[in-house]
């Protein structure tokens, strides 16, 4: 075999029962067996008929998996040649999306090509980057194009939609791919339809709906629980059969190349209901020190009511008719210890009753043997403050009887209107004053006096001598 870039030759294994043939056949020999004519496979656009062989050889095509797409995209020869010879695409340019700060970028991979470049909105762009190869393996020319389109490249085009096509070109002709589209990618802040609490029962179905906001391209949908990711990848959110263990705080994500928003938090409670337990097996009924018939109890624990559930509903206990008949006589139990003494000195105990009894729950009894010694301080204090205040209102009664009966003797009547009269600013009581006072047939005699004087301090510039005239 020749060891060049070419496929000369294919090497045919034979098995065989016991041996094993290696036969040696050309390329050539393969190819002349070959009847274009009488093959059975589907005809294709010739954009998408690659030679014989080369999806075994070229590593580009490993990967590769026909698409069949709508006659629309499919894209037809710009030459009158036959396909033979064509170009062929290995990839084809896809829609993309320009970002503020990054470009949209466009690959585009032929085989047999010698040049691969792009035409947008119908003119070449002459910054198409394109790197060629052969590969050593199979000898096939693969020439690729990429292309990155900015923000104000589509910003500056007014005629609409910013379109791009792929070009491969070599001596037989050029191909075109399918019109692919630059447009912006963006998400919008506000949700269509924000997840929205609810409170249900444990056991039941819940379903939480999101619809994401605006955006291109459209955004994924993914849940959060206590802002850990779940499984849950679609707008409809479904929890079957809910327990406790679901109460968390959900939330909806959007997210695409522009960005990720989040929903506002939709929080799941859970109530229980309580449940009643088995009934218990049957036990003697007693009543007080009595014992006659039967009783069984079951309690509201399976499940216990949690987060606002209702209780049980009907009886917790079962009785036969004797049971019933005993506790219906009534039975008292025993007295309780006393409580401890209070402030007023009393002391309490009490006891129960099964079924109809006569008398008292509850007996009162005085504190004895020092036990109310606070409480009797605290009587002393009481009765010091009324003794108190009944001396304060009798010295009070006594001051005022001695007042009354001094106000009413005649001397002090007349000593008062005089001082009152014959008060004056001049230093001398001149008689025609006196005279105004006593008549002139009635003797005037001098007496000592003593005159209390008020205890508010006095203006300096004060001075009076007060004449006191006592008229028997």
């Amino acid at each position: 075999m020749n060891h060049d870039n070419q496929i000369r030759a294919v090497i045919e294994i034979i098995i065989e029962p016991g041996t094993v043939k290696m036969v040696y056949k050309p390329v050539c020999e393969l190819l002349n067996h070959i009847d274009p004519e009488h093959s059975t496979e589907k005809v294709l656009r010739p954009e998408y008929i690659h030679p014989d062989g080369l999806s075994d050889f070229d590593p580009y095509l490993a990967d590769f998996k026909p698409v069949v797409e709508e006659d629309d995209y499919i894209p037809l020869p710009e030459n009158d040649e036959t396909i033979d010879g064509l170009p062929i695409f290995l990839l084809e340019p896809k829609n993309a999306y320009v970002q503020r700060t990054k470009p949209a970028n466009l690959l585009c991979r032929a085989a047999n090509a010698l040049q691969v470049f792009f035409k947008c909105n119908g003119f070449r762009v002459e910054k198409t980057v394109q790197l060629e190869h052969v590969d050593p393996h199979n000898g096939v020319r693969v020439v690729e194009a990429e292309l990155n389109v900015t923000r104000n490249e589509v910003d500056e085009y007014f005629g609409g939609t910013y379109g791009c096509e792929c070009y491969a070109w070599n001596s037989k002709g050029k191909i075109r791919s399918q019109s692919v589209y630059i447009e912006y990618a963006y998400i919008k802040k506000q949700f269509v339809q924000q997840p929205v609490s609810a409170t249900v029962e444990a056991g039941r179905s819940v379903t939480f709906r999101c619809s994401p906001p605006a955006a291109a391209p459209p955004a994924t949908i993914k849940w959060m629980r206590n802002g850990a990711p779940i499984e849950a990848t679609d707008e409809v959110l479904v929890l079957p059969n809910v327990g406790l263990q679901d109460m968390a705080n959900y939330t909806c994500v959007a997210e695409n190349i522009a960005g990720r928003r989040e929903s506002d938090v939709a929080v799941l409670s859970i109530y229980v209901n309580g449940g009643w337990s088995e009934w218990s097996p049957w036990v003697p009924c007693r009543c007080g020190t009595q014992s006659s018939g039967r009783r069984r109890v079951r309690t509201c624990t399976e499940p216990e009511p949690a987060n606002g559930g209702a209780r049980c509903r009907g009886m917790s206990s079962q009785t036969d008719e004797d049971c019933l008949r005993c506790q219906n006589s009534g039975a008292w139990s025993q007295w309780g210890s006393w409580s401890p003494c209070g402030e007023d000195c009393v002391r309490v105990r009490r006891r129960e009753c099964t079924g109809a009894c006569s008398g008292s729950t509850m007996q009162h009894a005085s504190c004895v043997d020092g036990m109310c010694a606070a409480s009797k301080y605290s009587n002393i204090t009481l009765y010091v403050g009324i003794g108190i205040t009944v001396a304060m209102l009798t010295a009070g009664a006594a001051l005022l009887f001695v007042w009354c009966r001094f106000r009413s003797r005649p001397g002090y009547i007349a000593a008062r209107t005089a001082a009152r009269t014959m008060t004056s600013r001049s230093s001398e009581c001149s008689s025609s004053q006196l005279a105004e006072l006593v008549p002139s047939s009635s003797s005037v005699s001098k007496v000592d006096v003593a005159v209390t004087l008020p205890t508010a301090p006095l203006d300096i510039s004060y001075r009076d001598k007060i004449c006191l005239t006592i008229v028997k």
